[in-house]
């Protein structure tokens, strides 16, 4: 099994697009691995990595990276600058809380962040995802920092009537909520850091008990 990656591993790999590094035992990428230029898709699960290289968050071209099941406690901030990503995979790591530059991925549609046993909390700029059709936060205790509400899934809704808007709700897990006392969809405009209003947005808000 691997443990690490040669730093001139994708001098030879100019037309990589899809790399599966899963299952192995790499518990570090050096910054200076030179990646495949044009590297789409990074499958590093199931590996003992314990911080996320900037060699990764170079690859301005990733459209999916997963790295679930890595003993990972920190997500770099400059993962923020992987703007094309659409698939962002962090399931069943050690992270207990996420950094705000998340919120400028835009372009995702899938961010998983499932059996996060010390994720309590996620930042407000999540809301500024408008294209996001799934978010898994299953089997993590996350609570969100507005007052006590609990985000399972925010999705874009744009100019369809209130009685309309539920139907985009094609996917809602919240079993293991232990605490959930009750739950309302609530449509909301959301203003961020100064951006521009992105879009009505359905939102999951649960009154917890104390």
């Amino acid at each position: 099994n691997l443990t690490t990656i040669p730093l001139d591993f994708g001098k030879q790999l100019l037309n990589l697009r899809r790399l599966n590094l899963a299952r192995n035992r790499i518990a570090i990428i050096p910054s200076g691995v030179a990646m495949p230029p044009k590297i789409e898709e990074l499958d590093i699960r199931f590996n003992q990595l314990m911080t996320i290289s900037t060699a990764i968050t170079k690859c301005k071209g990733l459209h999916s990276l997963a790295l679930s099941f890595n003993p990972l406690t920190k997500v770099v901030p400059e993962i923020g600058t992987l703007i094309n990503l659409t698939t962002l995979d962090l399931g069943a790591c050690n992270f207990t809380s996420l950094p705000r530059s998340l919120g400028r991925l835009v372009g995702l549609r899938e961010l998983l962040l499932d059996d996060n046993r010390y994720l309590t909390c996620l930042p407000v700029t999540l809301l500024n995802l408008t294209r996001v059709e799934r978010l898994r936060c299953q089997g993590s205790p996350v609570a969100g920092e507005l007052d006590t509400m609990r985000m399972v899934d925010v999705l874009p809704v744009k100019e369809m009537p209130p009685h309309q808007r539920e139907c985009l709700v094609d996917e809602l897990d919240i079993h293991l909520c232990v605490e959930l006392a009750r739950f309302t969809f609530m449509p909301t405009g959301v203003v961020a850091e100064g951006e521009v209003d992105p879009a009505v947005i359905i939102r999951a808000a649960f009154d917890m008990h104390d």
